[in-house]
């Protein structure tokens, strides 16, 4: 976090030129930092064919459900903010990964970061909203239902999205030099948000909301799976652990 290439950018106000926090504290970010971000947006290195197979491979399942379910199932009349919103997303992720890798500068410059993050937290929003039917049940000690075929998800599960989706946010906002600049503009509450979301995230906020676990899974593995789909459905949980 200290010696990321932020620290390096020179900034300019009321005619002076100042260096960032680091510079003034008589720290240098680290040499594989110092890089700033005008200079990769001025001079972007080629993208490598490993990195557009990774990129390929995070797309290939979102496009593949947008292709197979086709605009019948995006419009419908059910659950139609969450279907529409979803699909929003999906472009938009597309998108903003093909212009981050081939021009990073107008990717830097666009409002991709916070109309994505608008995005989510509508459809997590309208997930709350629609899915009201979900079970109630405790997330601590339930299965959480994601990898399973006869488990459901329990209406904690969506709620817990919507810390993630406001950490997703906060994220997008901090990196990007128009929302940076603009808690930095909000004097001691900009501060203190950010000592909030930085510091004490998962210490303050995390709590706030319901915990699934993965284990749980496993656990009541013999009353949410079919036996012939049981090894299928541990790998996967065992996939999204690791990940």
């Amino acid at each position: 976090f200290w010696l990321t290439p932020r620290a390096s950018v020179t900034e300019s106000r009321g005619g002076a030129t100042r260096r960032g926090a680091l510079h003034g504290r008589g720290l240098e970010p680290a040499p594989a930092c110092a890089r700033s971000m005008e200079a990769v947006a001025a001079d972007p290195e080629p993208v490598s064919t490993s990195t557009w197979m990774a990129v390929a491979a995070a797309l290939a399942v979102p496009m593949f459900l947008l292709v197979l379910n086709g605009p019948a199932f995006w419009f419908k009349a059910k659950f139609s903010v969450h279907r529409v919103f979803g699909l929003t997303f999906l472009l938009q992720y597309s998108a903003a990964w093909y212009i981050f890798l081939t021009d990073y500068k107008s990717y830097a410059a666009s409002a991709f970061p916070y109309t994505m993050s608008g995005t989510l937290l509508i459809q997590v929003i309208s997930a709350l909203y629609y899915f009201r039917f979900l079970p109630k049940i405790d997330a601590e000690t339930s299965d959480p239902g994601m990898y399973s075929d006869k488990g459901v998800l329990p209406y904690d599960w969506v709620k817990e999205n919507l810390f993630f989706a406001l950490s997703i946010t906060w994220g997008n906002i901090y990196y990007h030099d128009f929302g940076f600049n603009m808690l930095r503009s909000a004097g001691y509450a900009g501060l203190a948000m950010e000592i909030l979301w930085v510091f004490f995230q998962f210490e303050a906020i995390r709590p706030l909301f319901p915990k699934t676990h993965l284990k749980n899974a496993f656990i009541y593995r013999s009353k949410t799976t079919t036996d012939s789909n049981v090894a299928f459905y541990n790998a996967m949980t065992w996939a999204g652990k690791i990940f």
